[in-house]
């Protein structure tokens, strides 16, 4: 077999605008052996391909330019995958650790094999679960020094998986700093959270859950208007109703003792439902949605708190809910009740829900809001 090597330092020195010089000097050798390996004159010692690779970060495969033969190899890939989707480490194992030693840097032979090794490391009869569990972080880190650039499989993703392994040996910290390290925007809370439960770390975790669970919850809107929307596309009206319904009822989970602003979001929740269900045909339903609609606002004028420890769950939060509007929940549910449903003005229930919030609204400096 022809080695290339040396064509491919070639190529990838000049690629980076890098000197022989530089090379040499990186890796410890003389320039000399340098501009032997470009013009194929020797080829660099085995023990000096990692350096080598390392310092232009490249597999050694793509160091020597080989090329493996893709039909054997992707029916290898397909195989052990049908293992990995059972968790049958038992029968893949084996024949993963024989493939591997032929394609020793193939990334999704390395995650087929991790995967395989944490199935067996996290069974109940693995006899020594710390080393193999140290193996397949091992197959991982592996697999992430030669993922393809082009690769579908997130680097973030290798690395949730390689903290689940060292939680699943009880190594916390090490769990919980892979995380943190990749945790933009709090979206890995729930997973440190566990790990930080897991370690005796009560208050640390519950800190990182309430405000992952307060997110969520406008989240959540987003999710279920965004999605409702695309369900109204398709003529699944009943979809958009019910999408609604789940979040109003999300909201109401919110509520507590004290009246706080996951009332007047309620109160708008429950009147979006009122409106998608007039739209389905369902008037019984529409009026049960807005008589919750103005409980709600006239709950939240008649003590209104902005205080996120008024919240459930929240009890121990020392942050504010702001709200820019001049207005409280009652005034808000009276202008949407007379604009969107005033066909219903002569009916006893419309009358009934306007007087009640006529009487119950108050605006922020009347509810000592504004001092």
């Amino acid at each position: 077999m022809t080695l290339n090597i040396g064509a491919k330092i070639l190529e990838l020195r000049k690629a980076r605008n890098i000197t022989q010089e530089r090379l040499a000097e990186a890796i410890g050798v003389s320039i000399a052996a340098v501009s032997k390996w470009e013009c194929a004159a020797t080829y660099p010692d085995i023990a000096l391909l990692p350096a080598i690779a390392s310092y232009f970060e490249v597999s050694i495969d793509t160091l020597m330019d080989y090329q493996v033969q893709p039909n054997n190899l992707q029916e290898y890939r397909d195989t052990l995958q049908k293992f990995v989707q059972v968790s049958d480490y038992q029968s893949g194992l084996p024949i993963a650790e024989k493939v591997l030693k032929q394609y020793p840097n193939d990334f999704h032979l390395l995650m087929s094999i991790g995967t395989l090794k944490l199935s067996e490391g996290t069974s109940e009869d693995c006899a020594d679960k710390k080393s193999t569990v140290e193996k397949a972080i091992d197959y991982f880190q592996r697999s992430l020094a030669v993922k393809p650039a082009d690769s579908p499989t997130k680097k973030e993703s290798i690395q949730q998986i390689i903290a689940f392994a060292y939680s699943s040996i009880k190594e916390y910290d090490q769990a919980i700093s892979i995380l943190e390290e990749m945790n933009v925007n709090g979206v890995f809370d729930p997973d440190i959270a566990f790990n930080l439960i897991e370690a005796g770390k009560i208050n640390e975790a519950m800190e990182k859950l309430q405000h992952y669970l307060f997110s969520m919850a406008f989240g959540f809107a987003m999710v279920t208007e965004s999605l409702g929307k695309c369900f109204r596309e398709k003529g699944k009206l009943q979809y958009v109703v019910d999408l609604q319904l789940l979040h109003a009822s999300f909201l109401a989970n919110f509520t507590h003792n004290t009246p706080n602003y996951f009332d007047s979001l309620c109160s708008m929740s429950y009147h979006d439902l009122a409106k998608f269900q007039r739209e389905a045909g369902d008037l019984d339903g529409m009026w049960r949605s807005i008589e919750k609609s103005v409980y709600h606002a006239v709950r939240f004028d008649q003590n209104p708190s902005y205080t996120l420890a008024s919240v459930k769950f929240m009890d121990d939060c020392e942050r504010w809910v702001t709200n820019n509007s001049s207005e409280n929940a009652c005034r808000g549910a009276l202008e949407r009740i007379k604009s969107d449903f005033s066909e219903f003005q002569a009916d006893a229930r419309y009358v009934k829900f306007i007087n009640e919030l006529e009487s119950a609204a108050k605006d922020k400096r009347e509810s000592g809001i504004w001092q």
